[in-house]
């Protein structure tokens, strides 16, 4: 059989109980169209917002979400070091839904120091760079970044400072930064920020999250996704969401026994929670949403897909519960 191309992010997803244990083959003939990190990348390039500053300056940037940048006077510099003159775009990702992690493959997995990797729950997601006439410029002092918590829920002291490495195929792991406990600045007339948030000294470009890990005292099992045939890891995605916590998105990356897992054994038995599975048919994104409660060594079998757009996707998955 032909390979389906893998899919992409930002697929619409209803939720669908499961209601039989016959699965449906996927023909991979009918596949065809982009992959799942060209989808991701346009998204990404969609969400992002460029602002023209002068780094002679002292600037002060604000997203669309509340974000707020603080970039000092000389803070960059070209490849040699030398200080940079004429205008910088600057650029910022802001992420604080659950739909949004999904639309740009930022699912909240993290490297854990036991060695597996674990979720997270987000306080926010963002992405910063800076470049002239194209070319990539460098920080020669850290810039200061505010992501407000009231986007996250409200103020969570457990939250720490995580770095995005970008895998090869798109996906995004987070490991823990250095110097993780971050700053919490609260509303004062002194403040040079309005409103009160995570502070952060960025070192350098690129992806940060700010998280706390996911605690559930009960006890913990693997489970697994049964995919309809023909439908792999070269061909779609599969995400898990947890039940009451709208800013963890976990990742099914792992390929075993023919199906689906995230292969830790790290899932509280007892756990509500939706698995997500999108690929593309014919040129359109089909997907499939099942609600389910984690038994030990779980199976969720997909027995069917439907198409969807992009637009319902980030909207049905941020309705999840």
């Amino acid at each position: 059989m032909k390979a389906l191309p893998k899919i992409t992010a930002g697929v619409l997803i209803a939720a669908i109980q499961l209601t039989a244990c016959t699965k449906t083959d996927v023909d991979p003939d009918t596949t065809n169209g982009m992959s799942p990190s060209s989808y991701f990348a346009q998204n990404q390039t969609s969400a992002k917002q460029i602002f023209s500053i002068n780094p002679a300056q002292y600037n002060q940037i604000t997203g669309n979400q509340g974000t707020e940048v603080v970039i000092y006077a000389g803070s960059f510099v070209d490849a040699q070091s030398n200080p940079i003159t004429g205008n910088v775009d600057f650029e910022l990702i802001e992420i604080f839904s659950r739909g949004d992690m999904f639309k740009m493959n930022r699912a909240t997995m993290a490297n854990h120091w036991s060695g597996d990797k674990r979720l997270l729950v987000s306080g926010g997601e963002y992405y910063i760079n800076a470049t002239q006439n194209g070319q990539q410029v460098f920080l020669a002092q850290d810039v200061r970044v505010r992501v407000p918590y009231a986007n996250g829920g409200g103020f969570n002291e457990q939250m720490r400072n995580f770095e995005g490495q970008v895998q090869a195929d798109g996906d995004i792991v987070w490991n823990m930064a250095g110097d993780s406990v971050i700053p919490v600045d609260s509303l004062n007339n002194d403040s040079i920020f309005l409103g009160a948030g995570y502070d952060i000294l960025e070192g350098e470009w690129g992806w940060t999250n700010v998280d706390r890990w996911y605690n559930d005292p009960r006890e913990k099992t693997t489970i697994y996704v049964d995919a309809p045939e023909g439908l792999n890891l070269s061909n779609c995605e599969v995400f898990l969401t947890y039940d009451g916590e709208p800013l963890a998105l976990a990742q099914l990356d792992t390929w075993e026994n023919d199906m689906f897992s995230e292969h830790y054994g790290l899932i509280p038995i007892g756990l509500e929670c939706h698995v997500i599975l999108v690929t593309e048919i014919d040129g359109v994104l089909n997907y499939a949403i099942q609600g389910f409660t984690v038994t030990e060594n779980h199976i969720e079998v997909i027995s069917s897909l439907q198409p969807t757009t992009q637009s319902e996707l980030a909207a049905l998955i941020n309705a999840l519960p």
